[in-house]
């Protein structure tokens, strides 16, 4: 199976804890799936040079102009991760220029698709704004999409309207998703309140090799 991730917090070199259990889920998968492809969308999210703040406007002005936005490419075993860097500022001005964001990723999804072959499903982990960038691609190219929720307390108040609803432009995509993943029942729960019923629940992965059985030696 060939699959699609759009991770929206991903680790970088200026932030490598950034996302790490979105890093580690991919290659758990990657891990248990050798025949399969995985293919990865990285577009500076949480990465310093490409993060734009209004209090910093020299800082941001030097970044703007020095920093590269070249796409690049690595490969890893059966994890092709594409690396097509953009300008993220406030969500206010352009989205926090999800525009060029969307293009950019559309371009990795079909470079990855020429290279593999037809994509099966893709996977937003974390719902903003990857929920809204495969919302795009799958109304474009046909391809269905899981979004795993990492957001607690679901959804934060910048996503509510004064009514306390759900502001469409995030909660569209969330229902377009042919499942919704909760990390916990707490939070399976949270997701369901808002109306969403096709939600399961899936634990993040633990990798237990870091773990050993410790005989508990101590009496009463």
């Amino acid at each position: 199976m060939n699959v699609f991730y759009l991770p929206s917090w991903y680790p970088s070199a200026s932030n490598p804890l950034y996302g790490i259990f979105n890093y580690e889920q991919v290659r758990m998968v990657a891990h248990h799936n050798p025949e399969g492809r995985m293919g990865v969308a990285v577009w500076g999210q949480g990465d310093d040079p490409y993060l734009l703040w209004s209090g910093q406007p020299v800082r941001s002005l030097r970044k703007w102009i020095a920093t590269s936005c070249e796409p690049s490419e690595v490969h890893e075993g059966n994890i092709r991760t594409y690396f097509s860097p953009q300008f993220i500022w406030t969500r206010k001005v352009r989205a926090g220029n999800l525009p060029a964001i969307i293009r950019a990723v559309e371009q990795s999804f079909l470079r990855f698709r020429q290279e593999v072959g037809e994509i099966q499903i893709m996977h937003v982990m974390s719902a903003y704004p990857g929920a809204l960038i495969a919302g795009y691609l799958a109304s474009k190219y046909s391809v269905p999409f899981v979004t795993t929720v990492h957001m607690s307390p679901f959804p934060f108040s910048e996503f509510l309207d004064k009514k306390g609803r759900m502001r469409p432009f995030l909660a569209k995509p969330l229902a377009g998703s042919a499942r919704l993943l909760a990390v916990s029942r707490a939070s399976e729960r949270q997701i369901r309140s808002h109306g969403f019923t096709k939600v399961d629940t899936l634990v993040n992965p633990v990798d237990d090799r870091f773990f050993s059985r410790v005989k508990n030696t101590r009496t009463a």
